[in-house]
């Protein structure tokens, strides 16, 4: 079977060698020897929760999955030495599972949501169904919702905040705070460290957030398709957090995706 160059391919591959062969391999992803050797061949594409398993593989082994070598490397026996890696591997996986989400969870949430369909008196399942998949996506702990009104920004969803923060964010109309000034501009807002960013110093929207946990904050525009704002998305962390390149990302697909069903009136 002739074998098809790609990057799930080549990530297979390299799975493969570090579990210490493909029969580890097809184990440790539950598959049929035919489905993967469909997968590493390049006749078939894996499944995105088989393929972010196969990531977690690669990280855990200390690769780089997004620069996984297209040199072909030499085949190499499993071995006593091999299958005690493939078990290490796996208990670096299982506690990074057990410490938070494992990434591939956090990207299965995301997933489930941009492939979601909504009906028009779902709205409110919606907002909350895009504000679990950004929490879960970035392991942010808080997060909200804020839809534009005539008057500012309205909370209309939201997770692990108490009364003083839903009170003074209540209604958000300045740029004192990350929402607001995500709002006047149209652009994400990130602050990594509330306490040492000049946008928080001597607020009182400042001492509400740190009063809060939240140290750190994203804030994501919801434009509609002709540009318009419509809401608000922020993920909030208990510490200082530096928002990955791939959370951009994927903040990105999930604000597309709220802001197309409230552009149509759905909540």
């Amino acid at each position: 079977m002739m074998m098809r160059d790609s990057v799930h391919a080549r990530a297979l591959q390299r799975a493969a060698e570090v579990l210490g062969g493909k029969d580890e391999l097809r184990k440790f992803l539950g598959a049929t020897t035919q489905e993967l050797e469909e997968w590493m061949t390049g006749v078939a594409t894996p499944p995105t929760e088989v393929f972010l398993r196969v990531v977690d593989v690669i990280a855990a082994a200390g690769s780089d999955p997004l620069e996984v070598s297209k040199t072909p490397r030499p085949s190499v026996k499993p071995s006593v030495f091999a299958r005690e890696r493939a078990i290490a591997i796996r208990r670096t996986i299982n506690a990074r599972k057990a410490e938070d989400r494992s990434a591939s969870a956090k990207r299965r949430s995301a997933l489930e949501f941009l492939h979601a369909r909504f009906e028009p008196r779902e709205g409110a399942q919606m907002v909350d169904a895009a504000l679990d998949a950004a929490l879960g996506a970035t392991g942010a702990a808080m997060g909200n919702v804020q839809l534009r009104e005539p008057v500012g920004l309205h909370i209309v969803a939201q997770h692990g905040f108490r009364q003083p923060f839903l009170e003074f964010f209540a209604c958000v109309n300045d740029t004192h705070c990350a929402c607001g000034l995500a709002m006047a501009r149209g652009r994400r807002i990130v602050v990594q460290d509330v306490a040492a960013d000049p946008l928080f110093a001597g607020t009182r929207a400042g001492e509400v957030i740190r009063t809060a946990g939240a140290l750190a904050v994203q804030s994501t525009p919801l434009l509609a398709g002709d540009g318009e704002l419509i809401g608000v998305l922020s993920t909030h962390y208990p510490g200082a957090h530096e928002v990955t390149e791939r959370e951009h990302d994927v903040l990105d697909h999930i604000a597309r995706r709220t802001a197309f069903w409230l552009d149509g009136g759905r909540l």
